[in-house]
């Protein structure tokens, strides 16, 4: 059983004090409906303070995680979404670490040049190029694999 400001659904009494008095049907109705219309503007309000709190909407050609231009960037989920790393343009990497090894899921290449990823570390294992521009899902043996990276695919 609850209580709502001195009022008690099962005895359907106003309590002031020491004095109670009954409350009809019509006026606990009453009572009930008020409180449902104020918890639904209460809802309303906070669901649309959540809405003008929101960053923009993305389009579906862009990544939730952001990806500064010139950089390689790895995501540990799928279609560029989760976490993400960002490697500085022209700069190989022969080993992503262990926070990274093994973890990338897609790509996006935002550098000038030619990428190619790698299964192990120092640009060794199976070699995957991704050109300029290009967002690439890792399937497969790729995919949470990826070890070391080189810029040009000269390693």
């Amino acid at each position: 059983m609850f209580t709502i400001s001195g009022y008690t659904p099962g005895s359907r009494r106003r309590h002031h004090g020491h004095a109670s008095t009954d409350i009809n049907a019509q006026q606990w109705e009453w009572i009930v409906m008020n409180l449902s219309f104020k918890t639904t503007i209460v809802g309303v309000v906070l669901a649309s303070t959540a809405v003008l709190a929101a960053p923009g909407t993305a389009s579906a050609d862009e990544p939730v995680t952001r990806c500064d231009e010139g950089q390689i960037c790895l995501y540990d989920g799928h279609n560029l979404t989760g976490s993400n790393l960002q490697l500085q343009s022209r700069v190989d990497t022969p080993n992503l670490g262990w926070a990274w090894n093994d973890r990338a899921s897609s790509v996006w290449n935002r550098g000038a040049e030619l990428v190619c990823i790698y299964t192990d570390a120092d640009y060794s294992g199976h070699q995957y190029s991704i050109p300029p521009g290009a967002k690439q899902e890792l399937l497969f043996l790729y995919d949470n694999a990826v070890s070391s990276l080189s810029y040009g695919c000269a390693g």
